[in-house]
C-alpha cells in the first residue's frame, strides 16, 4: 500500500469513529499527513486495488468496508444539525450583544453537521484580552436563567439532558489563539477540531487570525482550507449603540469581580482538575476550558486500532 492509500485509510478510519462517511473532496480536504491534489485522491479511490479491498462507496460517499449504514446515519444527522444550527444562530445573535466577544463558533460534531438528535450545541468563544471572565459571566448567566445549559448527572443533576442545550465551555482571548499548549502528542482530535470549527460570528477577522496562529495544524492536515460558512449560517454584528450601552461594565475591577464570583461558584471538581497537567480543564486569565471528560487519548487509541485492522484487512 502506497503513502496516499495509507493516508486515505487513516482519514476514513478517523471519521468512521463518528459514523461519518466522506466524499472524495472531503477526503482530500481532511487527508491525514499527506499533501496531494484532488485528482490524485480521486484516481486512488477509483483505481487502487489495495483500497478497493478495504473501502466501499455509495451515493458519492466513501467508507470502510461493511460500514454502508453510516451513509444513512450521516443524512439523518445532517437534518438534526440544521435544526441545531438555527438554534445556535438565535442564541449567538443574543450573545453578540456582549461587546468583548470577537468570535463565536460551533464545534465538535455540529461543526461537520453530524449531530445526534439528543446532543447539545458546543460553542467556542474568543474574547478581547482582559475580558474573558466578564464575558463568560454574561454568556453563562442568561443561559442558566433560561435553563439552556446542559444538565449533567456527574455535576449533581438527577437526569441527563443535553438535547439542543447550549454548552459554552471553551473560551480564549485574542492574544492566546495558539492552541499548541493544550495539544497532546500527535493530537489528531485537536487538529481536526481546529480545522472544522464554524465561525458564525466573526468580528475584526478574528477567525482568520485564529487560523493563522494555528497554522501548525497544516503539518497534520496539509490540504485543509479556512472555512467561511454560507450567509445562512452567519450572523451580523449588532448595532454599535448596543455595545455602547454595555460599556458601563467595561472596567478592570469588574473583570476581577467576575473572576472572583465565578471561582466561588465553580464546582470543586473543575477547580481541582484545573490544577493538573492534562489540559482537560484550563483556568487562567487567557483561557477557560472546561472539558472535564477529555477523550482525546481514547479516540486516538481507537483510531490507531481501527487503522491497523483495516490495513491488515481484518476490520469488520
Amino acid at each position: 500500500m502506497n503513502a496516499l492509500d495509507n493516508a486515505i485509510i487513516k482519514t476514513l478510519a478517523w471519521f468512521d469513529l463518528f459514523d461519518f462517511p466522506l466524499t472524495s473532496r472531503e477526503i482530500h480536504r481532511h487527508l491525514w499527513r499527506h499533501k496531494a491534489e484532488l485528482s490524485e485522491v480521486e484516481n486512488s479511490l477509483q483505481n487502487s486495488k489495495e483500497l478497493n479491498k478495504r473501502i466501499e462507496s455509495s451515493e458519492a460517499f466513501f467508507f470502510l468496508k461493511g460500514r454502508s449504514d453510516t451513509v444513512r446515519s450521516r443524512k439523518t444527522r445532517y437534518n438534526h444539525a440544521e435544526r441545531k444550527f438555527k438554534r445556535a444562530l438565535k442564541i449567538s445573535k443574543i450573545l453578540s450583544f456582549i461587546p468583548w466577544i470577537n468570535m463565536i463558533s460551533v464545534c465538535n460534531t455540529l461543526g461537520i453537521s453530524n449531530a445526534k438528535d439528543d446532543s447539545d450545541i458546543d460553542l467556542f468563544i474568543i474574547t478581547e484580552n482582559g475580558r474573558i471572565w466578564i464575558t463568560r459571566f454574561f454568556v453563562v448567566a442568561p443561559l442558566r436563567v433560561l435553563r439552556l445549559r446542559p444538565r449533567l448527572k456527574r455535576f449533581g443533576d438527577a437526569r441527563e439532558n443535553r438535547k439542543d442545550k447550549i454548552d459554552a465551555s471553551f473560551y480564549i482571548t485574542d492574544t492566546d489563539c495558539d492552541l499548541r499548549a493544550i495539544a497532546i502528542p500527535d493530537d489528531i482530535y485537536l487538529a481536526y477540531w481546529i480545522s472544522t470549527i464554524v465561525p458564525i460570528y466573526n468580528k475584526n477577522q478574528t477567525y482568520e487570525k485564529f487560523v493563522q496562529r494555528n497554522s501548525w495544524t497544516q503539518s497534520y492536515v496539509p490540504n485543509e482550507i479556512s472555512y467561511i460558512p454560507a450567509y445562512r449560517r452567519r450572523i451580523n454584528p449588532p448595532p454599535t449603540w448596543v455595545h455602547g450601552m454595555m460599556s458601563i461594565f467595561d472596567a478592570k475591577y469588574q473583570e476581577r469581580l467576575a473572576r472572583w464570583f465565578e471561582m466561588r461558584i465553580m464546582p470543586e471538581k473543575l477547580k481541582k482538575m484545573g490544577k493538573d497537567s492534562t489540559n482537560a480543564v484550563v483556568i487562567s486569565d487567557t483561557m477557560l476550558k472546561f472539558h472535564d471528560q477529555d477523550r482525546r487519548k481514547r479516540y486516538k487509541e481507537l483510531w490507531a486500532q481501527r487503522t491497523q485492522s483495516v490495513i491488515q484487512n481484518q476490520f469488520t
